[in-house]
């Protein structure tokens, strides 16, 4: 043994042993986890190339050599760094999710299209935000979407949800079900099963669709009034009117105070926000849209299909132009959205 006592009184016996008591140390502190990964230099230093040596083996362990099994590796790590969004919806994200949504459901026309209603629009692109509502995952979204604007105005759910008719009411009811609220379909001008009586409670009744199954109480309701978008808002202004001059012994609901669409579809109407604010309501949305913007949304719906795939929020292409989207919205004074300021 003469030869170990030599060894390890010299001066590269003693660097060795020196070199494998660190190792120790790493290896124990590896083992207990006590330095989190996450730490830029000690978790590099601790776990070193871990999980790149974890994944090597398990190919390997398959069949692969380690030249085979590195070479996976590095592609599993390239796919991986394509995935950098999320399908979490997010207080911090959601303006993200409704662009990527508006791309999936965006329509584009050879020549302008008109729709609007009484206030007239044209545009070349539609969204389709009807048909968003019957795939039960984009449905899902948009409520998530609708909750996050809700949790940015007032923290404290409203009583009941009322929508018109003629919107959206499909996302409505469902975003009723989620706060497990009443919910009001309101019956829009012109509507043919809109009754007028002598009996305003009746009236109430026929034309507000499922009042019938608000409280008796005596106490007033918040209500928040709900469509997925509008242009100039003739539909959500005509309700505001007719609700906040009903009695309210007969309609059991505050004034409408606050008006939430996801989006305007156009930027046309320059006064919306007056006319809404001289029936003392607020009206909220993530942003407003233009002909540019549109187009720069259409533009994810355009790559995807070049590269003949669906729309994916996971997928960095589609996350980054959702990202500049909304960039540009902020830098054009069309980002309207708070979520970030009731943290």
């Amino acid at each position: 043994m003469d030869w170990l006592n030599t060894f390890i009184n010299s001066t590269s016996g003693q660097i060795i042993l020196g070199l494998l008591a660190v190792d120790s140390i790493r290896a124990l502190f590896a083992f207990t986890g006590i330095v989190p990964r996450s730490m830029k230099f000690l978790g590099r230093l601790v776990y070193g190339r871990y999980e790149a040596d974890v994944v090597a083996q398990a190919f390997q362990e398959l069949g692969y050599s380690k030249k085979a099994a590195d070479s996976q590796h590095n592609s599993l790590r390239a796919s991986i760094s394509k995935m950098r969004g999320t399908t979490t919806v997010t207080r911090k994200n959601a303006p993200i999710h409704l662009v990527l949504l508006l791309a999936k459901y965006c329509i584009k026309f050879e020549q302008e299209v008109s729709y609007g209603g009484n206030t007239i629009s044209r545009s070349k692109y539609y969204l389709d935000t009807m048909g968003m509502v019957h795939d039960k995952n984009d449905l899902k979204t948009l409520c998530d979407l609708m909750i996050f604007l809700l949790d940015s105005v007032e923290r404290n759910k409203p009583d009941v949800i009322i929508a018109p008719k003629g919107g959206n009411p499909l996302l409505a009811a469902q975003l009723a079900t989620y706060l497990e609220k009443p919910f009001i379909i309101v019956k829009s001008p012109g509507e043919k099963s809109k009754v007028t009586s002598s009996s305003q409670q009746e009236q109430y009744h026929v034309n507000y669709e499922g009042s019938s199954c608000l409280s008796d109480s005596d106490l007033l309701q918040t209500c928040a009034l709900i469509d997925c978008n509008l242009s100039g808002g003739s539909q959500l202004k005509s309700i505001i009117k007719e609700l906040n001059k009903m009695p309210k012994d007969v309609a059991k609901i505050n004034k409408i105070e606050h008006a939430y669409v996801l989006f305007r579809v156009d930027d046309r109407h320059q006064n919306v926000e007056d006319e809404f604010r001289n029936l003392n309501v607020s009206l909220h949305r993530f942003f407003d849209l233009d002909e540019s913007i549109k187009d720069m949304i259409y533009g994810i719906k355009r790559e995807a299909e070049q590269e003949n795939r669906a729309i994916n929020p996971t997928y960095s292409k589609d996350w980054d132009m959702a990202r500049e989207i909304v960039a540009a919205l902020k830098k054009h004074k069309k980002y309207f959205y708070r979520g970030l300021d009731s943290l």
